[in-house]
């Protein structure tokens, strides 16, 4: 059961603000160990340095300055150009490090990003953990398991920054779980908005969390006492509903151009598989 013995419930009842600050002050110390001397050389180097990080850098410099502006972007893949209308974005990962470049430059917000990234990870899912077990050591350590993560470490040395930022993973789970214990309007939407948020943050993680949600939906379905009516269907229904209200106005063009572009356009972006 998720505890909501205490208005602020979802750091548990028995910690408070001190212990959580010194649970995020752990991982930020262990985020700048790890990149160690990257926070030397914010604005220098890049860690890992090969694979997407490059294109990356170069994806918010011609976002910044405009050079994207045309479905056709003609700075790659030329004399043809590129069609980056097919190229999924993902809005709130992509727009935090804008913000930074503008302010910091591009190698520092990229650098900036991953720094913050980890730690930011590793605290959702504390928060997560203990809402769910009132254990802090247990779940410190399961905040640590998963903020800095092999696979996410190694996504961000391949140039994948935005796999490393996966707050709102542990945050989704905690959202159905808590819809799952008051099965209300508010919990309803409060899946989700967190599953929009997942998958603007990261489309791919969107993606692989729609089976588990519905693997959840299934669990929930049959463990829940008596014949769940309309109620429970409903419920879900509202949620998923409050996903493709905020996903859609995001994505729209992405999916108008995936469904009517030619079958040698989509090769171009990278996308040859088709239904079956």
């Amino acid at each position: 059961m998720v505890n909501t013995a205490h208005p602020t419930y979802i750091a548990g009842k028995n910690t408070g603000y001190s212990v959580m600050g010194s649970v995020l002050l752990a991982y930020v110390t262990l985020s700048v160990a790890m990149t160690w001397p990257l926070t030397m050389h914010v604005n220098s180097a890049l860690f890992g340095d090969f694979g997407d990080a490059r294109g990356g850098i170069w994806s918010l410099w011609t976002g910044i300055h405009s050079l994207r502006n045309t479905p056709v972007c003609d700075l790659v893949s030329a004399p043809f150009g590129l069609n980056i209308g097919l190229i999924p974005n993902q809005p709130l990962s992509e727009t935090l490090m804008y913000l930074l470049a503008r302010l910091f430059g591009e190698v520092a917000a990229y650098n900036i990003f991953i720094l913050f990234a980890f730690p930011a990870t590793a605290f959702a899912t504390f928060i997560m953990l203990f809402s769910i077990t009132d254990r802090k050591l247990a779940s410190f350590v399961g905040g640590l398991i998963f903020g800095f993560s092999p696979a996410a470490v190694m996504q961000v040395v391949g140039g994948h920054a935005s796999f490393a930022f996966n707050v709102f993973i542990p945050m989704f789970f905690l959202a159905l779980l808590y819809n799952r214990e008051k099965r209300s309007l508010f919990s309803s939407l409060l899946v989700g908005l967190n599953f929009a948020l997942l998958t603007l943050n990261a489309i791919y993680f969107g993606y692989f969390v729609f089976f588990v949600a519905l693997y959840f939906i299934i669990f929930d379905y049959a463990t829940t006492q008596g014949v769940p009516g309309k109620k429970f269907f409903l419920n879900y229904l509202i949620g998923a509903g409050m996903a493709i209200a905020i996903i859609v106005p995001f994505q729209y063009k992405m999916l108008i151009n995936l469904f009517t572009a030619t079958s040698t356009n989509l090769a171009k972006a990278g996308h040859a598989r088709g239904f079956y």
